[in-house]
């Protein structure tokens, strides 16, 4: 059974639920029947835009990114509410694993990047391509590892992502809001870097 906010629709419900209890007891029923279906309906219905509002608001993640975020919450939650005790709001137990998603979807997204960076300083930016010899290729792979390596130890944590978004094709707008900066700090940022780790390679020798 699929538990995703497309999957189910936006029909009306009626409030069945009078409690978080009530509606947490009917969702981590063990059989599959129509209450249990309406119980994650009304639980999504009532808490999908504070997920969203984190996702987006919070995280500032895009549209495509917060549905990720939206689905992989939904999945933990099949398995987390069994370990909500109903001490707390359940609203707070939803932020919580809601925040824990989001924070996995940016390593994910950064580890992305890390794994693409493909950087146009002093000659590095060239596709692999079968016309190349394997030395070709091999000093090539050698010069981007260098030039991630450069990145990761003459820049602090938060130049070197932002470095590395630019690098990667985000706009100074985007960054600016993903780091909650303007996007004059972004551009005088990543000009600063760009002439640092540059400075860094020709330093090596390279």
């Amino acid at each position: 059974m699929a538990y995703g906010f497309r999957s189910i629709g936006y029909e009306f419900l009626p409030n069945a639920f009078t409690t978080d209890r009530e509606l947490v007891n009917a969702i981590i029923a063990n059989d599959l029947d129509a209450s249990r279906e309406a119980a994650w309906k009304a639980f999504i219905m009532q808490y999908k835009n504070l997920v969203y509002s984190i996702a987006v608001g919070g995280f500032r993640f895009r549209d495509h990114d917060a549905d990720d975020v939206f689905q992989a919450v939904c999945f933990k939650l099949v398995s987390a509410l069994h370990a909500w005790e109903g001490n707390g709001k359940l609203s707070t137990f939803v932020a919580t694993v809601t925040k824990h998603a989001c924070i996995d979807k940016y390593r994910r997204n950064a580890r992305r990047q890390e794994e693409s960076l493909d950087v146009d300083l002093l000659g590095v930016n060239h596709p692999l391509s079968e016309e190349r010899s394997p030395e070709g290729i091999a000093e090539l792979n050698e010069r981007r590892e260098l030039v991630r390596h450069v990145i990761g130890s003459e820049l602090s944590e938060r130049d070197a992502g932002m470095f590395r978004c630019w690098v990667n094709g985000s706009t100074y707008e985007e960054i600016a809001a993903m780091y909650d900066k303007t996007v004059n700090n972004v551009g005088v940022i990543v000009t600063r870097s760009k002439t640092r780790v540059a400075e860094a390679i020709r330093r090596r020798g390279a």
